[in-house]
């Protein structure tokens, strides 16, 4: 292979993985990452919330109405901090996303600001859970089992895409 072929070998391949990464970008960018506040609203990206995750609007819904009200109003109180959570999430995304497409890709830089992605997505959800963790502390097991239904969808709780009978206690 001469000199030119592997230069155009190598450009091929850089335009090839840049094709990858700003699809990946585009994927989270203009879905969840575009309005960071749809998760903490509990808008759903398709099947059990956001990307597949919790859906905190279907949680909330299949609460009993006196739990219901008051975790609304625990959100409504904490809903400041979770904006701004969400904010920083996205913008530590942003710069993670712009480090692993750097003209000059330096590893040490694009592996901080995952880092530093990965921390704030973190603490999002990290203080989302804690006002999850208020409102089903004293539910019972099934109205508990419910509404992480509505939040995850029927597939999450079961183990391995199928039906599973819960084991039987032992005497």
């Amino acid at each position: 292979m001469g000199r030119i072929n592997i230069w155009i070998v190598l450009l091929l391949a850089s335009v090839l993985l840049n094709g990858v990464l700003i699809g990946a970008a585009a994927r989270d960018g203009f879905g969840r990452a575009a309005a960071p506040e749809a998760s903490e609203r509990g808008e759903r990206g398709g099947r059990g919330g956001p990307r597949g995750g919790f859906d905190l609007r279907g949680f909330v819904e299949a609460l009993p109405e006196d739990v219901r009200t008051d975790t609304r109003a625990r959100f409504d109180a904490v809903r400041p901090q979770l904006r701004g959570l969400g904010r920083e999430a996205y913008r530590a995304r942003r710069t993670a996303m712009e480090a692993l497409g750097a003209e000059d890709f330096q590893v040490e830089a694009a592996a901080t600001a995952l880092g530093d992605a990965r921390q704030a997505r973190n603490e999002l959800e990290a203080a989302t859970e804690r006002v999850v963790l208020e409102a089903v502390a004293d539910l019972d097991a099934e109205t508990r089992r419910e509404a992480l239904r509505a939040a995850l969808g029927p597939r999450a709780m079961r183990r391995g895409g199928r039906s599973r009978p819960a084991p039987e206690p032992e005497d």
